[in-house]
């Protein structure tokens, strides 16, 4: 059957059908492993552990087998782990995290306070049965490889020798395109020819075949002395890190590391507090009479008491913002709403181009994906299927 034919409530049915047959299979695997386990059968069939038995046997990977293993033998010790797997109330990956922890003691405990916990919420559970001494706050100097980038070494292009680098963009990212003067026995030759090594950028089918005068070539990769840094924090330091991500989803990159987190918020407090950078906009504000110039939206807004145009002001922004709790406002077919509190949007619930107003009653907080389906389903047969919202 295509499952291009299907509509999209068969859709949903079959695959809530499929994922309970898929925890129904898991839990028989498990049984049946604790049992093979129990008779030793893994040993009869030439096989050092179930471990191996696992990987080699069945084909799991590593890292499915030793949950696999761990959780059967965990179903082993504690009946009731079979039965929150029964119900679905725990899954492979947090029982393969408590099993160590489990005791005849605790068990019970344990167990109850994970069910139906992510995977990040059962590792602050389980910390608390495994205290640790209080870490020293450390700074160390260390050096960083960074991994080489494979670059084009180009030769006669449409005819003109070109020296030198220049940048080559492709996919959205610049790559280095790294030539060499012409000699007189033949084409060009890539830089540092005995420090580069071809690139497999072309045999694992990501790139197009390379011509007689260009080639996919690597720079050697170099080092960077970067510093180390080691503390602990409270939990109270943690949701303030989520919020900020929140709040600056748009103007961090995608899945922001620590490092670019902390950065944003330095320099947010460095242009805010420093007395260069307070001076600096001071300067600013009395040299640039075009900031009092207000645009067509805002002059709406203000001929209209702030409810006309797409201009949204702060202070509705943040009224907004609090009513709906920082959080995305849609709700599904199912009557499930939203959870995500990033990537968050002012959204006109009536939109602009259907006489829409500004005001409060016709804002909501949506996050990006939502408001782009939202926009898709009222504009898009307008074809504009532009998200609408604003972003805060």
């Amino acid at each position: 059957m295509r499952l291009q034919s299907l509509s999209d409530q068969e859709i949903l049915t079959r695959i809530h059908h499929l994922a309970a047959r898929e925890r129904s299979l898991t839990r028989l695997v498990l049984l049946h492993l604790k049992e093979i386990e129990r008779r030793r059968l893994h040993l009869k069939q030439g096989y050092a552990s179930m471990f191996d038995y696992c990987t080699t046997g069945l084909g799991y990977s590593a890292s499915a087998a030793m949950r696999r293993v761990k959780t059967a033998r965990c179903v082993a010790r504690f009946p009731l782990v079979d039965d929150l797997l029964r119900k679905n109330e725990v899954n492979l990956s947090t029982i393969a995290q408590v099993c160590d922890a489990l005791t005849e003691k605790n068990h019970r405990e344990l167990l109850s306070r994970i069910r139906s916990k992510s995977q990040r919420e059962v590792e602050t559970i389980l910390a608390e049965y495994r205290p640790c001494a209080q870490p020293r706050e450390r700074v160390r100097t260390i050096v960083v490889r960074v991994p080489a980038s494979p670059v084009r070494a180009a030769g006669d292009v449409a005819g003109s020798n070109v020296s030198g680098a220049g940048w080559n963009m492709r996919d959205g990212a610049p790559s280095v395109v790294a030539t060499a003067p012409a000699s007189s026995d033949g084409p060009p030759l890539p830089l540092s020819t005995e420090h580069c090594e071809k690139s497999d950028y072309y045999r694992n089918g990501s790139g197009d075949s390379p011509t007689s005068s260009e080639e996919r070539v690597t720079i050697p990769e170099h080092v960077e002395k970067r510093s180390l840094l080691q503390f602990s924090v409270k939990q109270e330091f943690m949701a303030k890190l989520e919020r900020i991500k929140s709040l600056a989803w748009h103007r961090l990159p995608a899945n922001p590391s620590l490092e670019q987190v902390f950065d944003f918020v330095m320099n947010c407090y460095i242009a805010k507090e420093d007395p260069a950078a307070r001076r600096e906009r001071r300067r600013v504000r009395e040299d640039v009479s075009t900031e009092n110039v207000k645009t067509p939206d805002r002059q709406a807004a203000a001929q209209h008491g702030g409810s006309r145009g797409r201009y949204v002001a702060a202070a509705l922004k943040d009224e907004v913002f609090t009513r709906d709790q920082g959080r995305c406002t849609y709700v599904g077919a199912t009557g499930k709403r939203c959870t995500s509190t990033r990537a968050l949007q002012i959204d006109h619930v009536q939109p602009i181009a259907r006489g829409g107003e500004g005001n409060a009653g016709n804002l909501r907080l949506l996050c990006a994906y939502h408001n782009r389906l939202e926009a898709e389903r009222i504009l898009g047969s307008m074809g504009n299927p532009t998200p609408r919202g604003l972003r805060l």
